[in-house]
């Protein structure tokens, strides 16, 4: 990619204002806006980890952008999407990185640009046609249709058009997008085509140069703008302004939605320091509601792979842990992958209460159980879970008590296992229900728990401090809010005595 992708909006009162001039000018807004949720100044604004979904958004998806392009990242971040942006250099290639994400039981966004356009501009090759059918002929006969969600078109054709001095007009740059659009729906039927637009052309617009945005066949849309750009996106007017211009194109294409890709990389080693993540996670909690603002069908995280080779030095998520660690938790809170945490319905004053179902039964003969003692680390804030309480050094860790008690050996039936494990990036332990530790260091079990609520026992929450990086295990539900951590879920039940 040539520029750094997609939108990064913040919200004030100014959005309001402007917004509202829009929908009076009939620029087709309001059916897409959702009038009956929080401000941003609201103590509740920000996202909830884990209870998304339950708060009923439009959000359905969430995917990483070009994790299988060059090299293929599906390994490591199907663990919370369910969309995969994948690109290839030919339709063969193409349909091996969908089966990668076919195989992790998501869909893919086929990026096709490199196979239908011509270098460096926004002109379809001459056997545009011919390579979609083969694209398509290919993921038929390997039986991958139904594991492609939908087409990433082209990146910033208006703005490519320009800046390799193609000069094409927007009209014929319009036409040529559509033509692209129009054969990818007769080939394949009811995808998704997607299409995203840079900043100068924004800035054109805005002062008064017509342009016509992206034809009605385009579904998501989107306008490329980060803070790692500096002046360009740098204030909540500038945010406010880019996108109420996008959607002031979007009159009478009762089909095209904005879609927000998240503020997720840096363009030097700054971006691994907590200051600019820090920056980050606050940009990806103003975009969230946002997004959810304007019922927005997608979050598309910019970028997971780090790129030290490239012009930008560009850092992305895997080398930014705090930042990481949000971005997974929002991940799973769109597609319910919970595989080794427990969603927790919403965070409140009042303690989460006790499912309504009959518990299931204690079995009547259960292993022995082992204290798992909590340690505290006042230099870096952080939370020690172990099962031998001279472990920790007393110079260094405080003791404060007996955290939870965990089986011996594995339950006969609702069992699950925890471990205890080590981030470097973060320089902090954790505990985790996943034997891989959430992608990293395993140092030893803490034994089993209960997997669901049985008689006599009570939820086992992990909480998250963003200012820190610190992980709370505990089975007092105050503890953590009151503390001011974030709210990640149940790692499960535990014995309450």
């Amino acid at each position: 990619m040539k520029r750094t992708k997609f939108v990064v909006l913040a919200f004030s009162a100014l959005a309001v204002v402007l917004l509202s001039q829009n929908c009076q000018k009939g620029f087709g807004i309001a059916s897409r806006l959702s009038t009956s949720l929080p401000s941003l100044n609201s103590p509740n604004s920000s996202y909830n980890a884990l209870t998304i979904s339950q708060n009923g958004t439009s959000l359905k998806y969430f995917g990483f952008f070009a994790d299988a392009m060059t090299n293929s990242y599906i390994s490591e971040t199907s663990a919370v999407a369910n969309i995969h942006f994948v690109q290839g250099s030919n339709v063969s290639d193409v349909a091996a990185k969908v089966k990668l994400a076919a195989n992790a039981n998501d869909l893919a966004v086929i990026m096709v640009q490199p196979l239908i356009f011509t270098w460096q501009s926004a002109r379809l090759s001459a056997d545009y046609k011919t390579t979609i059918q083969q694209l398509y002929q290919t993921l038929l006969n390997q039986q991958l249709l139904g594991s492609v969600l939908g087409f990433y078109v082209i990146d910033e054709p208006y703005w490519e058009n320009v800046s390799f001095n193609v000069n094409d007009s927007n009209q014929q740059v319009y036409n040529n997008l559509q033509l692209a659009a129009q054969e990818l729906n007769s080939v394949f039927g009811n995808k998704i085509i997607i299409a995203t637009e840079a900043t100068p052309t924004m800035d054109k617009f805005i002062a008064g140069n017509p342009w016509p945005g992206f034809p009605p066949e385009y579904n998501w849309v989107a306008v490329n703008c980060y803070l790692a750009q500096g002046p360009t996106c740098d204030t909540n007017e500038k945010f406010i302004n880019y996108t109420s211009a996008l959607f002031s194109t979007m009159t009478n294409k009762p089909n095209q939605n904005l879609i927000f890709t998240l503020d997720n990389y840096w363009n030097s080693d700054a971006g691994k320091t907590a200051t600019i993540q820090q920056q980050l996670i606050q940009r990806t909690q103003l975009q969230y509601n946002l997004a959810v603002q304007y019922n927005s069908p997608a979050l598309i995280s910019f970028i997971y792979q780090s790129i030290p080779s490239s012009s930008d030095n560009l850092v992305g998520l895997m080398d930014m842990p705090l930042l990481k660690h949000e971005i997974f938790d929002l991940a799973r809170s769109i597609t319910q992958k919970f595989s080794n945490l427990t969603p927790t319905p919403t965070a409140t004053a009042t303690p989460v209460p006790t499912p309504a179902s009959t518990p299931t039964p204690v079995p009547t003969t259960t292993p022995a159980t082992q204290n798992n003692y909590r340690f505290f680390k006042a230099v870096n804030g952080e939370h020690f879970i172990t099962l031998n309480r001279t472990e920790p050094p007393p110079s260094t860790y405080t003791y404060e008590f007996i955290a939870y008690v965990s089986f011996v050996s594995q339950l006969s039936t609702n069992s699950a296992q925890i471990f205890r494990c080590y981030s470097a990036g973060l320089s902090m332990h954790f505990v985790s229900r996943d034997p891989a530790c959430e992608g990293t260091a395993q140092e030893g079990s803490l034994g089993f728990i209960y997997a669901t609520q049985t008689t006599n026992s009570t939820a086992l929450y992990r909480f998250f401090n963003l200012q820190t990086g610190d992980h709370l295990i505990t089975t007092n539900y105050s503890e953590g809010i009151n503390a001011g951590y974030t709210l990640e879920g149940t790692l499960g039940f535990v014995p309450t005595n």
